[in-house]
């Protein structure tokens, strides 16, 4: 059973990883910009209601 849940905290570190250099890289810039969103920019605030 050990083995098993080290596999698992190793694909799970893995796929970590991998959204991580997705965000970095820009690869989700969809994120957050979703039909429907409420977005409102000015000078001195941001507002995101999804």
């Amino acid at each position: 059973m050990n083995r098993w849940v080290g596999i698992l905290v190793i694909v799970g570190g893995a796929c970590l990883m991998l959204v991580g250099l997705l965000i970095y890289s820009g690869g989700l810039n969809w994120f957050g910009r979703l039909p429907g969103d409420i977005r409102y920019e000015s000078e001195r605030a941001h507002v995101y209601v999804p």
